[in-house]
């Protein structure tokens, strides 16, 4: 764990530097980051398999995506074998499959867009949800 944290704090540093030097290319395998909010509530925790940083876009391999929310009793899961993380525009793009998983059921599609400052995903095309239904 401490060597995937050393791994990410590096990849962290070449992003913030990475208008230094628009053709930096580096990867990071078992790339980890988690997000804790000030009072110490885990907003986010991001596992890539792999992350290729391309002057200030990042490609990431094989994530795993929790999101926490308070009052929640587990985190709404996302996987997905790929993305592009566009560092300037705040969003994800990818036409690989995503599947996110929550208590009320899961959607699955192909193709997504993720607006980070907005809290928003859409999946493009070949959209199933699968609801549970309490009785």
């Amino acid at each position: 764990m401490k060597n995937a944290c050393v791994k990410l704090c590096f990849l962290a540093f070449l992003v913030a530097s990475a208008p230094l030097c628009a053709e930096t290319k580096v990867k990071v395998t078992g790339a980890v980051y988690t997000d804790i909010a000030d009072d110490g509530f885990k907003k986010m925790h991001l596992r890539a398999a792999e992350a290729e940083l391309f002057g200030k876009d990042i490609v990431m391999k094989g994530i795993v995506l929790q999101l926490f929310k308070k009052g929640k009793k587990s985190p709404m899961l996302i996987n997905s074998p790929a993305c592009l993380y566009d560092q300037d525009a705040k969003e994800i793009k990818s036409d690989s499959k995503i599947s996110l998983t929550f208590d009320q059921g899961k959607i699955e599609g192909r193709g997504y867009d993720v607006f980070m400052g907005q809290n928003h995903v859409r999946i493009r095309n070949d959209v199933k949800a699968t609801f549970k239904i309490k009785k």
